[in-house]
């Protein structure tokens, strides 16, 4: 099958016709109605190629092929062919590419940008509450087809590649880029970039896009400079020979008019002859315009087709600014080319890695910028060059906002020379030569920088011979010394404020946790990241400490679920107490639907909240620190028979170990003082540990946990307890039994998380109203826990309380012995003195 045939076939079939071979090498079409309008021809075709003409004729001889009538051969240069080709011609290809392998997870971005672009003049910093955010930013190939026409015509294809949100030209996309390009949607949830160059909300709306046809049909034109000033070349010297034959030509012509001119004395002759001369010149006129015109290359630019490419990138809202303007701009990094695209000049829509903001909030390169003014040294670019004005006495540029302007003769002059407008009778006054020099030097100067001022160096005085040595004074005696005042104490200075604010940023994906301690205009000063891992919880730090920072390189063991907040809590609490961060600085942002989302409070989720994996976390955290010691060490916080298993032993046994642990915790936490065999007793029968359990063993856990106390008679306590044997004999002439509790109760806790019940919240928020500082609910029952009279705490919290009058002394004293009848105490075993008068009302 021939390219024609191919070509054919194909148009009908997608002009939505059918075809069909009734023979070989012979076809009937049926083509729509429409088309087979614009083509000029019936709907139904029936036809042949050139190049089977042979077989046909071969084929006609045989009584089994069919013989059609009317049948057309179809050739190159066959006006159903043309036609074809026509109406291809005005149909573009355009075509529509996604870019879809991609990872958005780049974070930083204002510090790149400050890393990537430099501003001699300003500062980027950071918009306030913008966050990183993936988007759908679009580029624009057009393709032309490019003829240079003079005498001859050269034909070429251009291809121009457009961003559709700034408005510049991009560098073609290498091999390596372009085999990503899919025509499978991809990312079309993501927002629409908007555009930075027009007003229009879609860039490529048809306003817009014409907007972006004008400019790249410019690109496309820069791209010919090469082959048009060869062109031009080769067309000036034609057109240079062909001047040379016609002149020529005609000087020939006119010098033989000329002469015969001279010679005749007939006045109709005369006549004839003139005539024909001013002919000659006016044709030899018309001819050297006629090859001018002929010679002169023209670039003529026809559109083929568009074709638009949708890439998701991340992006974010950042200010470029000094004290004379400022303009907020998009840092977009390309995941694609793992760099930040480099900011776009305003003036000839560039991309450049080191631009200068304009006087009037614009970005533009040293080479798109107007001369500087002398005065304010504002910078401006070459599209507010209307704002500057020559002073009328030395010519230098000033800008509106500095020009002086005369009361008397309204000229504008400079600061330097202000009065001078009309000095010269008049006129303004003109400058020495030396002074003229100088200026021009000034004016020749980069537009960049402020101008030193010309310091005039002082001769230096020669030097004096060294003066005699005068000789000293007699010394005075001195008087008594007074009495020494006792030496006050130093008052405690504050912790000096540094501005800092903090930034914590929760990824949804991984357990990661990262906190960055900012400085004003959003230099980062340090990075501290909490990952948690199989192996706990590692902490990198990024700060000027560098290796000495105590923090980088830490292993920590990771709390249970519901104890893992106020564990990270308290890390990123001791980053704000190292660098002097108030708390109301601190900002958390979370990961939400792909966007950076401002959080009330630290939540963490995933693997952070899943109980297995945290366990398993801190089997590993333990077997991982007792393989590291050496041989000869023995720890003193983990009990000979811990020592003494083995690494699957370890796995299986250390976490049951550590929650047998924290329900201890919890009993001790509800009773206040236990014999260590009874606290072991209890916390078996809710724990139900393994096979490692015996009691023994729990006796040398219980004596290795820093968190409890050991008093005489083997005696197992809190710190908080003040008279853990005075609680003991409190409960044994109450004759309680233990209260029941679950082992969820009893590990919130052990753990210190214990929820406020919805009616401890409503009080712990009206005890607020009153008092000045926070009060916290579980305080106030651990000092009601320790008292064994209400009105011993009672005066205390009042004053904390703070009331104004009788009736908020009364309020908020019910308030408090509303917490005292609902606080479990230790010698009733946990239980709440209203809860035991429910029981034994004569208790």
């Amino acid at each position: 099958m021939s390219d024609l045939e191919d070509f054919v076939l194909d148009f009908i079939r997608a002009a939505g016709g059918v075809v069909e071979p009734p023979a070989y090498g012979m076809y009937e079409a049926l083509l729509p109605d429409d088309v087979a309008a614009r083509l000029g021809v019936a709907p139904l075709q029936r036809f042949a190629f050139a190049d089977r003409a042979v077989e046909h004729a071969a084929g006609a001889a045989d009584d089994r092929s069919p013989q059609p009538n009317s049948l057309t051969w179809l050739t190159y240069g066959h006006p159903l062919v043309e036609a074809m080709i026509a109406e291809t011609r005005e149909r573009p290809a355009c075509a529509q590419f996604y870019v879809a392998d991609v990872r958005l997870d780049k974070h930083g971005l204002a510090a790149l940008a400050r890393n990537a672009v430099s501003f001699p003049n300003a500062t980027l910093v950071e918009v306030p509450r913008a966050l990183e955010t993936p988007m759908l930013f679009r580029y624009v190939r057009f393709n032309f087809r490019a003829a240079l026409v003079s005498d001859e015509k050269r034909e070429y294809l251009v291809s121009a590649l457009m961003d559709a949100q700034t408005g510049g030209v991009l560098n073609e996309l290498p091999a390596s880029e372009a085999y990503r390009l899919t025509d499978r949607r991809a990312f079309t949830h993501l927002p629409l970039a908007p555009g930075l160059w027009t007003e229009a909300a879609d860039p490529l709306a048809a306003a817009p896009l014409r907007g972006l046809l004008d400019r790249a049909a410019q690109v496309a034109s820069d791209s010919l400079a090469a082959p048009t000033a060869t062109l031009q070349a080769r067309a000036a010297r034609h057109l240079e020979l062909d001047r040379a034959r016609l002149d020529e030509y005609y000087a020939g012509i006119e010098s033989d008019l000329e002469r015969r001119l001279a010679r005749s004395d007939d006045g109709t002759r005369r006549k004839s002859l003139e005539e024909k001369l001013t002919a000659a010149r006016a044709d030899r006129a018309a001819k050297t315009a006629d090859a001018e015109a002929k010679y002169r290359v023209r670039a003529e630019l026809d559109l083929i087709n568009v074709a638009v490419i949708a890439q998701p990138k991340i992006a974010l809202q950042v200010r470029i600014e000094n004290r004379h303007a400022a303009v907020t701009r998009t840092a977009v990094w390309d995941p694609v080319r793992h760099a930040l695209e480099p900011f776009v000049c305003d003036v000839c829509h560039r991309p450049s890695s080191s631009l200068i903001l304009c006087a009037n909030n614009h970005l533009a390169h040293t080479d798109c910028l107007a001369p500087q003014c002398v005065d304010c040294k504002r910078a401006y670019c070459r599209n507010c060059a209307d704002q500057l004005t020559a002073c009328v006495v030395c010519d230098r540029p000033v800008c509106d906002k500095s020009l002086t302007r005369c009361r008397d003769c309204g000229r504008g002059t400079c600061r330097e020379h202000a009065g001078l407008c009309h000095a010269a009778e008049g006129a303004p006054a003109k400058l020495a030569p030396e002074g003229q020099r100088r200026i021009e030097e000034i004016n020749g100067l980069s537009a960049l920088g402020p101008l030193a001022p010309e310091t005039a160096k002082k001769p230096e005085p020669p030097p004096s011979p060294p003066a005699a040595r005068p000789s000293p004074p007699p010394k005075k005696p001195r008087p008594p010394k007074a009495a020494a005042r006792p030496a006050q104490p130093a008052a405690p200075s504050a912790a000096y404020d540094w501005g800092y604010r903090l930034e914590v940023q929760i990824e949804l994906l991984e357990p990661v946790v990262v906190a960055f301690v900012l400085a004003k205009g959003g230099r980062e000063i340090a990075q501290r990241s909490w990952v948690l891992g199989e192996a706990g919880i590692a902490v990198a730090c990024i700060c000027e400490k560098g290796r000495a920072c105590r923090a980088n390189g830490l292993l920590l063991k990771p709390e249970h679920a519901a104890g893992i907040d106020e564990q990270i809590e308290a890390e990123i609490a001791a980053l704000r107490s190292e660098y002097h961060v108030p708390a109301g600085r601190m900002t958390v942002r979370g990961m939400l639907h792909g966007n950076w989302t401002r959080l009330p409070k630290l939540k963490l989720r995933g693997h952070w909240k899943d109980d297995d994996f945290l366990g398993g976390a801190r089997a590993t955290f333990l077997a991982e620190q007792l393989r590291d010691q050496p041989e000869d060490f023995t720890p003193i916080k983990f009990p000979d028979w811990v020592l003494a298993l083995d690494s699957a032993e370890k796995q299986a046994h250390l976490s049951d170990a550590d929650r047998f642990v924290q329900i201890a915790c919890g009993w001790l936490f509800y009773e206040g003082a236990l014999p260590v065999d009874e606290l072991a007793g209890l916390t078996a029968s809710v724990a139900q540990p393994g096979a490692w359990y015996t009691p023994e063993r729990a006796r040398d856990i219980f004596r290795a946990e820093p968190r409890f106390k050991h008093v005489r008679g083997n005696v197992v306590t809190l710190p908080g307890v003040e008279h853990p044997l005075i609680v003991l004999k409190e409960k044994a002439a109450r004759r309680l039994p233990p209260r029941a509790f679950t082992a969820e109760e009893l590990l919130a806790a052990g753990e210190g998380t214990l929820p406020l019940t919805p009616r401890e919240a409503e009080i712990e928020r009206e005890l607020n109203k009153h008092a000045p500082d926070k009060l916290h609910l579980r305080s106030i029952q651990g000092a009601f826990r320790n008292a064994d009279m209400p009105t011993k705490v009672l005066t205390a919290l009042l004053d904390l309380c703070e009331p104004r009058d009788i009736a908020d002394v009364n309020r908020v004293g019910s308030l408090l012995m509303e917490i005292w009848n609902d606080t479990p105490r230790y010698e009733l075993r946990g239980r709440t003195p209203a809860e035991v008068a429910s029981l034994r009302p004569n208790l």
